[in-house]
């Protein structure tokens, strides 16, 4: 609702004051209301307006505006002084002024009505518009007006006559507001309000105060408690430092029996590990004492006895037998290295089932430790308790390790090979040729034979099937576990089917060794390879050439050798003896020598193995000339003339002349 109030008793508004609703004073709540000081400029007002309502949001804003009458009548003639025209003329040029002044209140309610603010209109007419907005001022009690002006106590630009004579002579009672483009410029504020704000700030610092007594006190309680826990800490620090030296000298006396206590073990270690090398060298020397005959038989078998660990050893040696010490599993049990006596060893450790007797184990290590050979690997000691065997290490790792690598394997020329399967012909000689009883490996294999540093082969596992009981060899599915995962294994097919292992099961696992080290192939389908390079007379077809180039003779006699070896039955099968392991021994260095020309075939330019005599009398290799007949041909290798007939005659002298320059190389 729009209220218009006005200056009573003031008659020049009675016209002015017509078409409005007027209330008194006493109904308008002045404490709540904002004036606001509104001149004709629009823009400057409405600006003035939308900050008082930004600014007193929610509060009801009374408008006060002083009409100033013109002192010049428009008439026909020009403009003349009110005084000097007529009555009527003033008066009615008076109503037009307060039509065009009601038209502009109007507007300015229109726009509180907008913004939703409850609006009222104060206004009266005087000569000078500050004298009127005071006299408001004084008659209402406004106590906060807003005026679009910036007075002179600013010293800023565009400054306001009217602004300075209202900031002068305004009522103490009276708040000031000075606002100019939207922003507060200055501000007086009245008596009230500064008793008001020095009441509150009084009361603020009285409150402010109290409160810091308040602080103070609760810090002086918690100064004394602190300096009473302080003291109480200070007590028992004093107290642990006492219990602490204590400590320290109970902890240095401590340190010096542990250290008497480790120099004593390390002591004990010491003279155990001599006396355990001591035996070792005792033992060897009384193997070669007896095999030179310098010893005497005698009952007491333990002069024959290894020496004998105990569990708490071979965890020692192994970590308590962690899985990174394992370098090789097998059916027979894990393979372990560690480090015993100062020495690097391998330890073999059995599985427990399938084993036989701690008797029968004692029996077999006595047994083992016996045997003593250059191309076997040396049995150092045993382990009843864990079921293990102590064996020397080989660093170069085991021939499978060549013979599945292709790249390793180059690292073999053919000699190295040749000498190869010397070493392994003279140890297997020597455990056939062991007594009171022939010992057969039964498990030879690649993975069986290990390399030194100089690559010199030695034979190992060549106890393990005197360990596991006669029953459990006999059984299909131990021996399946144990056979290597690969499609042909090399194990004798008769010993495979009886389950019997015998010294020609050696040989036969023997003949595919010597098989793959000269043609560097897989076993399957090798020995019919061979064959059918043998019958064709085409043996460099299946010869590893990344062994180098091969002494014909050699590698002939290496084929030859693996096949007799490897004859399905056992009793076609070549037997190992003393002259043949000898002329292995010799291969390697047959090439050195110059062979006699009559000693070559001519058709293969190879030491002939079984020289046969032609129709045309040439001598040649059988299986050579064999297989040159067999190709169709009737005619003569050497002249090309067609033979008289096709029989062949054996040339048994330069045979023995062959052999006999072989043996003497």
């Amino acid at each position: 609702m729009v209220a218009l109030l006005s200056q009573p008793n003031n008659p020049n508004l009675d016209l002015f004051l017509s078409g409005f609703s007027v209330g008194s004073v006493s109904h308008i709540d002045i404490g709540v209301k904002v004036y606001v000081a509104v001149g004709k400029s629009v823009d400057k007002t409405v600006s003035l307006l939308q900050w008082t309502f930004r600014t007193f949001h929610g509060q009801e804003v009374c408008l006060l505006h002083v009409h100033r009458p013109s002192p010049l009548i428009p008439t026909l003639l020009g403009r003349f002084p009110a005084s000097q025209a007529s009555p009527e003329m003033v008066a009615a040029f008076r109503n037009e002024e307060r039509e065009e002044t009601m038209k502009l209140l109007s507007s300015y309610l229109l726009t509180c009505s907008r913004s939703k603010v409850k609006a009222s209109i104060i206004t009266t007419e005087a000569d000078e518009v500050e004298k009127g907005i005071l006299d408001l001022v004084n008659i209402h009690t406004i106590r906060k007006l807003i005026v679009g002006a910036i007075p002179d106590c600013t010293q800023g630009k565009n400054i306001s006559r009217k602004a300075t004579h209202i900031a002068k002579h305004a009522p103490p009672f009276c708040e000031l507001c000075f606002v100019k483009k939207g922003k507060l410029i200055w501000t007086r504020q009245s008596l009230e309000a500064a008793h008001y704000r020095e009441v509150n700030l009084r009361t603020d610092a009285e409150n402010a105060l109290r409160f810091t007594r308040q602080q103070q006190e609760k810090l002086l309680e918690e100064k004394e408690k602190t300096t009473h826990q302080l003291q109480k800490t200070m007590r028992n620090i004093a107290l642990l430092d006492t219990h602490a030296q204590e400590a320290n000298h109970r902890l240095e006396d401590l340190a010096g029996e542990l250290k008497l206590i480790q120099s004593s073990i390390a002591t004990l270690r010491h003279e155990k590990n001599k006396i355990q090398r001591k035996k070792i060298e005792a033992t060897r020397w009384l193997d070669r004492w007896k095999s030179c005959g310098r010893y005497e038989e005698t009952n007491d078998s333990k002069l024959f006895e290894l020496p004998v660990f105990v569990l708490s050893d071979l965890e020692t040696a192994t970590c308590g037998f962690s899985e990174s010490f394992v370098i090789g599993r097998g059916g027979y049990g894990v393979v372990y290295k560690g480090e015993i006596l100062d020495k690097t060893v391998a330890i073999k450790k059995f599985h427990s089932y399938n084993m036989l007797r701690q008797t029968e184990f004692h029996r077999m290590e006595q047994v083992l430790g016996k045997l003593h050979h250059p191309y076997l690997v040396e049995l150092i000691g045993v382990s009843p308790e864990s079921w293990s065997l102590v064996y020397e290490y080989m660093p170069n790792g085991s021939l499978q390790d060549y013979l599945s690598n292709n790249n390793s394997i180059s690292a073999l020329n053919w000699k190295i090979r040749a000498r190869i399967v010397a070493d392994i012909a003279s140890g297997l000689l020597f455990l056939h040729s062991s007594r009171p009883k022939t010992t057969v490996h039964g498990n030879l294999k690649p993975e069986n034979i290990l390399l030194d540093r100089n690559n010199r082969c030695k034979i190992s596992d060549y106890g393990d099937n005197m360990l596991v009981a006669t029953q459990a060899l006999r059984c299909p599915s131990f021996r399946h576990c144990t056979t290597p995962c690969q499609d042909f294994s090399y194990t004798d097919p008769e010993s495979y089917r009886t389950g019997a292992v015998t010294p020609k099961s050696d040989i036969y696992s023997f003949g595919l060794i010597i098989l793959q080290l000269v043609t560097g192939r897989s076993l399957r389908g090798l020995i019919g390879e061979v064959h059918r390079a043998v019958s064709y007379g085409n043996i460099t077809s299946v010869l590893d050439l990344s062994g180098g180039e091969w002494s014909s003779y050699v590698a002939r006699r290496l084929v030859e050798l693996g096949l007799q070896f490897c004859e399905s039955n056992s009793r076609d099968r070549l037997e190992l003896t003393p002259s043949l392991v000898k002329e292995l021994e010799r291969l390697p260095f047959l090439e050195e020598q110059i062979t006699p020309s009559f000693f070559l075939c001519p058709i293969l330019q190879e030491i002939m193995h079984d020289p046969q005599v032609a129709a045309d009398g040439f001598t040649y290799e059988g299986e050579a000339l064999r297989g040159w007949l067999g190709n169709g041909h009737e005619t003569s290798p050497m002249t090309n003339l067609k033979l008289s007939h096709l029989n062949l005659t054996p040339n048994y002298a330069l045979k023995l002349a062959i052999q006999d320059w072989v043996c003497k190389s």
